[in-house]
């Protein structure tokens, strides 16, 4: 009898400590697949460029111009350069078509600042409303990006709505692809500083 039970015991306990490390499994697998926007932007060297072209031929490019450190009780902050160009590769606008402007992780978060020439413009903060994992075509691959859905608030009801797709392998924002204010922008080019 003392047997059977010692063997029953034993088996309790085994079974526990298989519970135990399946829970701890499923957690671990269940980090694995979180959408972590901070490690996309927050990385960010000088010297990164991503490229991106719309359907009308006209292009966009944001580089990281400089990392500043950060300062007493200040967080670290990005100069980043963006360039918005015709289809022929010009400026579109001689004033506004290449604004730099520093990027502060606290203020403007992990997302494009799609105004930087309006400082105080509404744009900074995108409202996240839905996050999932969809495919999409990366450097002529299928890769597993993940698709966020925003509000705009800056932008007028009907036109707020902003998709995006993000990778890790992207530079800068990390961006794919995103569908804003009526304009789909697709990645052309990114490159990573060495």
């Amino acid at each position: 009898m003392r047997i059977l039970i010692l063997v029953l015991c034993v088996s309790v306990v085994f079974l526990a400590v298989l519970v135990l490390v399946d829970a701890r499994g499923r957690r671990a697998a269940h980090a694995a697949v979180r959408f972590l926007p901070a490690a996309l932007l927050y990385d960010a060297q000088e010297g990164e460029e991503a490229a991106y072209r719309d359907a009308e031929g006209n292009g966009l490019v944001w580089t990281v111009l400089k990392r500043l450190a950060s300062e007493q009780r200040g967080q670290e902050r990005l100069v980043i350069r963006r360039r918005l160009l015709d289809r022929t590769g010009n400026l579109m606008d001689p004033r506004w078509g290449e604004v730099a402007y520093e990027h502060d992780f606290a203020l403007h978060k992990y997302y494009p600042l799609m105004a930087p020439h309006e400082p105080d413009g509404l744009d900074r903060r995108w409202v996240w409303s839905q996050i999932l994992q969809e495919p999409r075509t990366l450097r002529g691959k299928e890769a597993l990006c993940w698709r966020v859905d925003f509000l705009d608030p800056a932008l007028p009801q009907g036109d707020h709505e902003v998709r995006a797709w993000f990778h890790a392998d992207v530079a800068v924002f990390g961006l794919v692809e995103w569908h804003h204010y009526g304009r789909t922008w697709t990645l052309t080019s990114s490159r990573r500083s060495k």
